[in-house]
């Protein structure tokens, strides 16, 4: 099948329904942000690359009421329906075979706001509330000099490794390689992110729905050595709960999602693209 591309001006975000709704690329004048794909990091056991989702499961594969949930959950994994496919847009729709949920998505390219955005409406058909996981598995390319960047953000628990830093100054991709293959989470996040390149003048901000999505789960993976520099690959990902142990684990410790009977959660989350010598950047 071949993977349609949105396009706006110079922007481009290819979409993979097949490969659960994956944006697999977002490029502005051929200048790819997201990384390749390649072997995850620390306990997962498959492949990561570009933009996926987390549902309803996030972290580790484990059993809830009496179903298996595999790492990252079956939206990560499963096949995405098209609903609509246009130029900058498309629409998608995944349900989940294990729990009473589905997800209606909005795709959309912007190049006047040099974004791509991603809108979810998260939809319960029982009678009940069902709790859940939820989360955006993004990976950027980066470099060595690549600084993450989040003001007025509060560090959380280092899962391997020790690690020290002030995300709100900024703290270096390398830092966070050291932290261990797992990586870290940052809490309480005001959802937004700057991941900042000055080698390529290059920076992208993440923007999310902190109501659904408290948390930012942080790591890092060296890809490869290239005329003398090494690239990256750096995993941004808000998510619903701070724990890695899966929906059974959130469940246990109060930190799952819920969504109320016949009722729907929404979620917006934006990529937006530009330059540290232009206006997307934070203050230093």
């Amino acid at each position: 099948m071949t993977i349609p591309t949105l396009r706006s001006g110079t922007l481009r975000a290819s979409l993979d329904p097949i490969s659960g709704a994956a944006i697999t690329s977002i490029t502005d004048s051929h200048h790819e942000f997201l990384a390749p794909k390649f072997a995850a990091p620390g306990s997962l056991s498959f492949d990561v690359a570009g933009w996926q989702t987390m549902f309803p499961n996030a972290g580790a594969a484990c059993h809830y009421l009496e179903s298996a949930h595999p790492a990252h959950g079956e939206a990560f994994h499963g096949s995405w329906g098209f609903v609509r496919l246009n130029r900058g847009s498309a629409a998608v729709r995944f349900a989940s075979t294990v729990l009473p949920l589905s997800i209606d998505r909005e795709v959309a390219v912007d190049d006047v706001l040099r974004e791509v955005t991603v809108r979810d409406s998260i939809r319960n058909h029982a009678d009940h509330t069902v709790l859940f996981q939820y989360g955006h598995h993004v990976v950027f390319s980066a470099d060595e000099d690549s600084v993450i960047r989040a003001p007025s953000a509060k560090m959380g628990h280092c899962v391997s490794g020790d690690f020290s830093g002030d995300l709100g100054k900024g703290i270096s991709v390398t830092s966070i390689l050291d932290a261990g293959p797992e990586g870290l989470a940052v809490l309480s996040v005001p959802g937004s992110v700057w991941l900042e390149s000055p080698y390529d003048d290059r920076c992208v901000r993440l923007q999310w729905s902190t109501d659904l999505m408290p948390t930012l789960w942080v790591w890092a993976s060296r890809l490869g050595g290239r005329n003398g520099r090494w690239s990256y690959a750096v995993g941004l990902e808000p998510v619903s709960s701070r724990g890695f142990g899966g929906l059974a684990d959130a469940v246990r410790t109060g930190e799952a999602a819920s969504v109320g009977p016949y009722s729907q959660r929404t979620s917006n989350v934006a990529v937006r693209l530009g330059s540290l010598t232009r206006n997307i950047s934070p203050p230093a």
